[in-house]
């Protein structure tokens, strides 16, 4: 697995300490049939029992917008995961889908630093993720 980007790193411990009791931050854990390209990061509910993943347990898929192809995008749809981030590190910043519907999302917001977000497969979690990167630029 290539070595995560500094602030990549960062979203993915704000995640697990966001949602510690509610899921589990997977980082390029393979996912049945989606071949040699598995989702970077990705929020899965407990318990956290087998590999590869089954799809439909995605709750939230995080990529670096630079490395994601449109077909990991199309294949979260068609999953259903609830949503995808796609995180853009050169502007601090990340684009967010979700309102999976028929292989494609239906909204797209880009979140800021400072920002707080709602997850969509996890209601009770407010996180405000690029708080903290945002530092390191």
């Amino acid at each position: 697995m290539p070595e995560l980007d500094p602030q990549f790193a960062v979203l993915a411990g704000e995640l697990a300490l966001a949602t510690s009791r509610l899921s589990v931050v997977c980082v390029g854990c393979p996912v049945v049939g989606w071949g040699e390209q598995p989702p970077p990061l990705a929020l899965v509910p407990p318990p956290f029992d087998a590999l590869p993943l089954r799809s439909d347990k995605l709750q939230l898929v995080v990529a670096s917008s630079g490395g994601v192809g449109f077909d990991l995008v199309v294949r979260c749809a068609r999953a259903n995961v609830k949503e995808v981030w796609l995180l853009r590190t050169a502007e601090g910043l990340f684009e967010r889908l979700s309102a999976p519907a028929a292989g494609r999302y239906r909204r797209r917001s880009l979140v800021l630093p400072g920002e707080s977000v709602t997850l969509a497969a996890l209601p009770s979690v407010r996180i405000t993720p690029l708080q903290r990167t945002s530092r390191m630029r």
